[in-house]
């Protein structure tokens, strides 16, 4: 699938802080960033624990008002290099 990583990411917001967690869907990983400049990585054994894990997190955070904007982030990794000098593509100066 070149490349191509699929996520799921969720975005709580509360006031001026927000949240975002990360959760690799071909992995048993999440990351948490934030609130601040917080940044907490956990690695479960199973999907089972990973699934039991966030939902009780997710809940948590709504029940103390924090509101949430979910999207799935696709992108391709490692990003391409630069376009170079022989990119034909109109440019805004």
């Amino acid at each position: 699938m070149d490349n191509l990583l699929e996520r799921h990411v969720w975005l709580y917001t509360q006031g001026d802080a927000s949240i975002r967690i990360t959760r690799n869907l071909r992995g048993r990983s999440l990351v948490v960033c934030g609130p601040g400049p917080a940044i907490e990585t956990q690695t479960f054994r199973a999907v089972a624990a990973l699934d039991a894990f966030l939902h009780a997190y997710l809940t948590r955070l709504e029940e103390d008002g924090w509101v949430r904007h979910a999207t799935v982030d696709r992108r391709r990794e490692p990003a391409g290099p630069p376009p170079d000098a022989t990119d034909r593509r109109r440019r805004t100066p």
